[in-house]
This record gives structure tokens, C-alpha cells and sequence, in this order.
């Protein structure tokens, strides 16, 4: 478990360094990374979360085939392991609420645009995660036209908002 907390935080690192460089092109895609880079960490800690519940699971199993129910000695090990479980629990929950307060700031940005075509392929492409294939399909466009002329319309577009400056 560590192991990968370090690993997540050097790749949180990572990703705040490209972000910086990011956030100047395309402030949306910036957000978007953001927030796709937490949906990632979310996963994580719930993949972490299965493996204590598995752990409790068999230490629980163990206790009540073991002398009636009765705990043995050096029980703390199910302590231990409820505590770091509950822990993460909450940090998930905390994390998720980041997620959500980000994906609004999102969207809030987004529905500041007027234009239908432009709103919709804003939101398939960073509130839905669609690659440009995805979003050229969807709309019924090239993707060279998605890609090129029409995302580059939207982003001129949130740029001369008020405000959108980040």
C-alpha cells in the first residue's frame, strides 16, 4: 500500500507540472485532466478499499472458527485493519466530493456558451471523456472538423467570456 501512495504521489506531481503548461493552451482540457487524473486516484483507493474488506473478511472468518468466536491473542490485527479501512473510506469520500465541485466548475464553464454545437462537443469532450472520434461521431462531423475549426471556435468562444481566465 505504500508502494503506491508513493507512486500516486509522484504521478500527482507529475501531472500538476503538466497541467501548468496545459492550463495556458486549453483551460478546460486543464480541468478535464484534473479531474480525470482524481477519477484515477478514486479507483485506486477503491481497489485498496476491496483488498481490506477481503483482509476484515478473513479475519473475521478466522475468529469465528477458532475457539467458539472467542478472540485470540494479538487480535489487534482486525483493529488494525478497520481503522486503515475506515480511514480510506473517508478519504474516498472526500475525494469524491473534490471530483464532484470539479466536474460543476466544469460544466459551469461550459454552459456559459452559447452556441449549441460548441456546448455540445464541450461537453462530450470534457464532461464525458470522449476521444474526437467519439465526439466527431456523435455529432455528425469530420473529425478534422471537430478537432480543428470547431474546437478551436469553442475555445475562442470561452475566452471571450468574462471571468475565464484559468
Amino acid at each position: 500500500m505504500h508502494n503506491r501512495q508513493s507512486v500516486l504521489f509522484f504521478l500527482r506531481l507529475e501531472i500538476r507540472a503538466l497541467l501548468l503548461e496545459v492550463v495556458r493552451i486549453d483551460p478546460l482540457l486543464a480541468l478535464g485532466q484534473q479531474a480525470k487524473a482524481l477519477q484515477i486516484e478514486i479507483d485506486a483507493k477503491i481497489e485498496d478499499l476491496e483488498q481490506f474488506r477481503g483482509r476484515l473478511v478473513r479475519i473475521n472468518s478466522e475468529w469465528a472458527l477458532s475457539a467458539g468466536g472467542v478472540r485470540p491473542s494479538g487480535s489487534d490485527s482486525f483493529s488494525k485493519a478497520m481503522a486503515e479501512y475506515l480511514d480510506l473510506e473517508t478519504e474516498i469520500g472526500k475525494d469524491l466530493d473534490r471530483l464532484k465541485r470539479l466536474r460543476s466548475h466544469i460544466r459551469e464553464k461550459i454552459d456559459q456558451v452559447e452556441e449549441p454545437s460548441l456546448h455540445a462537443l464541450l461537453i462530450l469532450r470534457h464532461l464525458h471523456g470522449y476521444d474526437w472520434q467519439q465526439v466527431a461521431d456523435k455529432m455528425g462531423y469530420s473529425y478534422s472538423h471537430v478537432k480543428g475549426s470547431l474546437y478551436k471556435k469553442a475555445l475562442q468562444e470561452l475566452r471571450l467570456i468574462p471571468g475565464n481566465t484559468d
